[in-house]
């Protein structure tokens, strides 16, 4: 099963690595997906509320999901629940499990607001709920 890194950089732009589960070579690079959303041309972010987080959740989930309208509909609410919280300027892991489990938040989170006016924080709970 493949999971994502974000490296972080001094110098030079964020990267994000695709690598199988055994920390093999990388697979490849995460295309930023300029072509269909262009937040950041300078690259991706992450630990803040910005246009590289943006770019960085766009293509994260285009990748992870390969359905673009579905990446469309949730991408901003998937940057503020996870991309902004990973820590600035440090490296990280995401596992195709871990992205589900908000995949599925924010899809929730949709469906709730067809309805009335919805609390982030009544969603946390779900992070820890199995698909």
């Amino acid at each position: 099963m493949k999971f994502y890194r974000g490296k972080f950089k001094i110098q030079g732009p964020a990267r994000v690595y695709i690598y199988d589960s055994n920390y093999k070579p990388v697979i490849r690079v995460l295309n930023p997906r300029h072509d269909i959303v262009n937040h950041s041309p300078d690259g991706f972010a992450w630990g803040y509320e910005g246009s590289g987080p943006a770019q960085l959740a766009f293509a994260l989930l285009s990748d992870h999901l390969q359905d673009d309208v579905h990446v469309l509909a949730i991408y901003q609410i998937f940057k503020r629940i996870l991309i902004a919280t990973l820590p600035a300027h440090e490296d990280w892991k995401l596992t195709p499990k871990t992205i589900d489990r908000y995949v599925y938040i924010c899809d929730a989170m949709i469906a709730s607001t067809h309805n009335h006016v919805i609390d982030l924080d009544q969603f946390s709970s779900l992070l820890n709920t199995r698909r």
